[in-house]
């Protein structure tokens, strides 16, 4: 899994963790059409979280679609504080990535020459374009500088 990816996953999962109960990560997950392979009861919120990325083919362009989709799902939550809303907009915007309108997710991060770089709207069409590079360990190490 790319790094950003994996590191927007984590907070993510512990954006869950901190806002909603079990039958929220449920639903929203659900939305999202994914279903999870098998539920662990240590931590029951960070363990459904868990379970459903664990059903997921994380190098699968409609998974990751899926994924950014439960993002914007989260964010329109009607109920949802501003103040929760606008934390999980700064912690993607930290890692990379943009939310505009509550309808686009989409990577602004382009750290050295074009590694990497995708971008994905739901209104529009899906764009990818990846290429490896001697700077992806530059690129791991200043995403676990910022876990």
């Amino acid at each position: 899994m790319n790094p950003l990816l994996k590191a927007l996953s984590i907070e993510v999962r512990e954006f869950c963790v901190d806002n909603f109960v079990l039958k929220q990560i449920d639903e929203i997950f659900v939305q999202g059409d994914f279903q999870r392979q098998d539920y662990s009861s240590s931590y029951p919120r960070r363990s459904l979280v868990e379970d459903y990325y664990r059903s997921m083919d994380w190098e699968q362009k409609d998974t990751i679609d899926k994924f950014y989709q439960v993002i914007i799902n989260i964010l329109k939550m009607r109920w949802l504080s501003d103040e929760s809303r606008n934390d999980l907009i700064d912690k993607c915007r930290e890692l990379g990535f943009n939310v505009q309108n509550y309808d686009q997710f989409y990577s602004s991060a382009r750290p050295y020459k074009s590694t990497f770089s995708f971008c994905v709207t739901f209104k529009a069409n899906w764009c990818y374009s990846s290429k490896i590079s001697t700077t992806s360990s530059i690129i791991t190490s200043k995403v676990r500088a910022n876990l």
